[in-house]
């Protein structure tokens, strides 16, 4: 299985790259710098190929999306290259010299140490924690995402328009499908299982696409500072928050897809504002952004909001820059402060009509309970234990000197400005309720875990400036010492200091006693990651219940619809096994508000014999059988009978007294087979 998880990864890693990279080579951007940004070009090529496939009711699979993309990439780049040849110039750009260019051609060897450290903790902390290539987490959110992918490969409507669509609700249909869009096509060209495909995304996430993305944030801010761009190597994947909890809490598979590519977004957008800017590369640069545009709101919105707050400050700080040409210093102060407050209008105007648009509504009016006061979360921020997380100390430190160096090198302020902003954000949704909480962080549906990634998106480069910082003082300090100044030492020293701060910062710690919870950032994800793919843990959707759903795949139609109440396991039956389940994930998923056939079968399918009005649901969605699975993991919550709860989720009993209701004595269903308590019924109603 681990041999079908790296022909994964190599699946993923060209579909992901290769059109991306000719695409972005054709407009002259160096070859590393092609690779970095490749991922959002390709992705927002196959969402929108298969939105366009959707509208022509043509069956979406890796040889109608992907190939025809990465053979129109492959045409591009020769087309390219031949104009390049015919006029003698190349296709590389007049600036492939220049440092903190896309036209650069950037430091190979240096990127390389990204990766190769991004191996080493993605091998220790998420690979060797995984049961098997193909073990899942049955959290929340992730019966719906294999619920899409599966839906994807079943029926070949790969449009993010339709993807909500997988349970019928009175609402909008649009879910964002970049990260499944991937995992599907992996699984089509391979037939490799979704779980193992999906596996070998999120790796290629944080061990490819996370770090370059950072290393390109990296090339762009800090044009000259070698130490810095080494040392930053360890940097991408130190903060617990994210990438990590993004795989151990939802799982959040999409905002992992599209916050992992965010930071060359953001190194994008600051050579597209930037004053120094030549033209030539600024329409590079519009380019670029239009394909990061389609991938953020085909994969995750909101990091659109995110990326929109993380450039304000830049922008403002380019201001002045960009009025230099006015010769007059008091004609060019009042244009200066009058732009200023133009922009400061401007923003509070499209932020407020983005918060009252009824697109909008859904997402703004969602409510995320706070987990503790003010003080709690601004220690939270403090430690950089977002998210009431396992605290980063000697991380914090790292931010903290940082931030101090950005009040020195005052052309980096903006980056101190960007981080408080969504600190702000964070404490407002992780620790106020009421209308203010909303108007901030609603458009992060005041999701306190998406609004501390989007903080570690500019804590990423403070960090790294406060560790070139602390690298410099101790070698500084060992020159005062050693008067010959040899520079092997100070290497090697610089080495050891660097060394030393990773391990702190990486190492996991576990308890000897485990009934203790003293685990320090990274032995909590190492615990979790493992807890919740190991086999021989508690599961919603256990063994013995996919073997049960696999023998009764053989004795009925593959398309048969089969009603069941999701919170069963049987949410999983779908994603997982193909059965076609007609509740196919937890209602927290759910696109809107359940249709009236809906409810009537969740409370009332029991009276199947009697009802007419189910009679009537069950023939409009074409239902033929009833599965019940286990529900032993449940208890009844303290004080709320109607409660039920598992660690993996809860629901009202009442909701679906309908199906939990029936019995082999129930009138209108016929048991077809049973096993360990599992039972498939036939409806023989309503015929």
């Amino acid at each position: 299985m681990w041999i079908q998880f790296l022909m994964s990864v190599a699946i993923t890693l060209i579909l992901v790259y290769l059109p991306g990279t000719l695409i972005m080579r054709s407009l002259k951007v160096s070859w590393l710098f092609a690779i970095v940004l490749a991922p959002a070009v390709s992705v927002a090529a196959y969402v929108a190929l298969g939105i366009i496939l959707s509208a022509l009711h043509i069956r979406g699979n890796w040889a109608t999306i992907a190939l025809p993309i990465i053979l129109l990439s492959i045409l591009v780049f020769a087309v390219a290259l031949h104009i390049a040849r015919s006029k003698s110039t190349g296709i590389d750009g007049k600036e492939c010299n220049q440092v903190g260019s896309l036209l650069a051609k950037g430091n190979y060897k240096v990127a390389l140490l990204y990766l190769a450290f991004a191996v080493v903790v993605s091998v220790l902390l998420f690979l060797k924690n995984l049961d098997t290539a193909a073990s899942y987490m049955q959290l929340y959110d992730n019966a719906w995402h294999l619920g899409i992918i599966r839906d994807f490969l079943a029926h070949g409507d790969f449009s993010p328009m339709h993807s909500g669509s997988i349970i019928a609700t009175q609402g909008s249909a649009f879910y964002p499908t970049g990260y499944h869009t991937i995992v599907a096509l992996v699984s089509s060209v391979s037939h490799i299982s979704i779980t193992v495909a999906s596996n070998a995304v999120v790796f290629v996430e944080i061990v490819v696409i996370l770090p370059l993305s950072v290393y390109l944030l990296f090339s762009i801010v800090f044009k000259n500072n070698p130490l810095l761009m080494y040392v930053g190597a360890v940097v991408p994947l130190m903060f617990q928050t994210f990438p990590w909890l993004f795989i151990t809490f939802g799982p959040l598979w999409s905002n992992l897809l599209a916050t992992s590519v965010a930071p060359a977004i953001f190194a994008v957008l600051i050579i597209l504002f930037d004053a120094r800017t030549s033209l030539y590369e600024r329409i590079v640069a519009g380019i670029y952004s239009l394909f990061a545009f389609i991938f953020a709101a085909v994969t995750q919105p909101n990091t659109i909001f995110t990326l929109a707050v993380l450039i304000v400050p830049f922008v403002f700080s380019q201001i002045s820059a960009y009025c230099v040409p006015i010769s007059d210093k008091r004609t060019r102060r009042i244009v200066v402060n009058s732009i200023y407050a133009g922009f400061v209008v401007f923003i509070a105007a499209a932020w407020l009509f983005l918060y009252h648009a009824s697109f909008m509504q859904r997402t703004v009016t969602w409510n995320w309970d706070k987990i503790g006061n003010l003080y709690q979360v601004a220690r939270d921020v403090y430690l950089l234990g977002f998210s009431a997380a396992e605290g980063q100390p000697i991380l914090a430190v790292l931010v903290a000197v940082g931030i101090i160096v950005t009040f020195i090198r005052r052309r980096y302020l903006w980056m101190t400005l960007s981080y408080t902003i969504f600190c702000v954000f964070y404490m407002a949704s992780a620790g106020t309720e009421g209308r203010i909480k909303h108007l901030l962080t609603g458009f992060w549906y005041t999701d306190y875990h998406r609004l501390a990634s989007s903080a570690v998106l500019v804590a990423l480069p403070l960090a790294a400036l406060g560790l070139a910082c602390v690298v410099s003082i101790v070698v500084s300090g060992y020159k005062l010492i050693d008067t010959k100044h040899n520079e092997v030492n100070e290497r090697v020293l610089a080495v050891v200091v660097v060394l030393v701060l990773v391990v702190s910062v990486f190492m996991p710690y576990t308890p000897r006693d485990t009934a203790k919870e003293s685990y320090n950032a990274f032995g909590a994800v190492a615990r979790d990651i493992n807890y919740w793919n190991a086999s021989n843990q508690p599961k919603s959707y256990t063994a013995a219940e996919s073997n049960f759903v696999k023998a009764i795949q053989r004795e009925i139609p593959a398309d048969a619809v089969v009603l069941n109440n999701p919170y069963d396991g049987s949410a999983y039956a779908w994603g997982e096994d193909g059965l076609n389940v007609f509740y196919k994930a937890w209602q927290g998923n759910w696109m809107g508000k359940p249709t009236d056939d809906s409810r009537e079968i969740m409370s009332h399918l029991n009276d199947i014999a009697t009802n007419e009005h189910v009679c009537a649901a069950v023939n409009n969605i074409k239902a033929q059988y009833v599965i019940q699975l286990d529900q032993k993991d449940y208890w009844e919550v303290e004080g709320n009978t109607d409660r039920l709860q598992s660690i993996y989720a809860g629901y009202s009993s009442s909701e679906w007294v309908g199906i939990n209701s029936i019995t082999n004595q129930t009138p209108g269903f016929t048991l077809v087979t049973e096993r360990d308590g599992m039972k498939l019924y036939k409806i023989n109603s309503c015929s």
